[in-house]
């Protein structure tokens, strides 16, 4: 693998990121490692047009994006709008934080409600992914979480981004799940 075709995921840095200094310094930091593309995730405030600004500086890519899982679920032009600014076209569904999950109805719920804000990204020429943790390996009437996610949506309106380390922490097979 070329180390073009590697994405710095920024979330494992996010305690550097919480300023736009910070951001600046930091993403020169990657830069001079030889990324050449980050995946945004962890940043701190900063305006959409500084953050383009530092990326173009760096030579870097922005290649994928974690946005606010409310938003997409309520408010997904909000980040197609953010995207096209950031000239990005994929983002992630990070957490399932404020979520209800405790049963199938619950989970048909969100596959439903991402299906609909992923069709919305989809038009706009975005594509939105579900990023798995371990909590998606439980189990609802003998079927996994994440499998029900999929099955309950358009692979046009919702694709994976599959986390290996959290497949294995779930009781999944990293492998099997690419």
């Amino acid at each position: 693998m070329k180390l073009k075709q590697v994405a710095a995921q920024l979330y494992t840095v996010r305690d550097y990121l919480k300023t736009p200094g910070d951001i600046a310094k930091s993403l020169k930091k990657v830069s001079d490692i030889g990324y050449q593309a980050v995946q945004l995730s962890g940043l701190g405030p900063i305006d959409d047009a500084q953050l383009v600004k530092i990326l173009d500086g760096e030579g870097l890519v922005c290649c994928a994006t974690h946005e606010d899982g409310k938003t997409i679920l309520d408010e997904p032009k909000k980040v197609v709008e953010h995207l096209q600014r950031l000239n990005c076209v994929y983002t992630a569904y990070p957490h399932p934080s404020g979520v209800e999950l405790k049963n199938l109805s619950d989970v048909e719920s969100l596959a439903a409600r991402l299906n609909d804000s992923g069709k919305v990204m989809s038009e706009a020429g975005i594509t939105l992914t579900y990023h798995n943790h371990h909590i998606e390996f439980r189990k609802f009437d003998g079927k996994l979480m994440l499998d029900m996610l999929y099955e309950n949506s358009d692979p046009r309106y919702l694709q994976g981004e599959p986390d290996t380390y959290w497949i294995q922490y779930g009781g999944g097979d990293p492998a099997d799940w690419c």
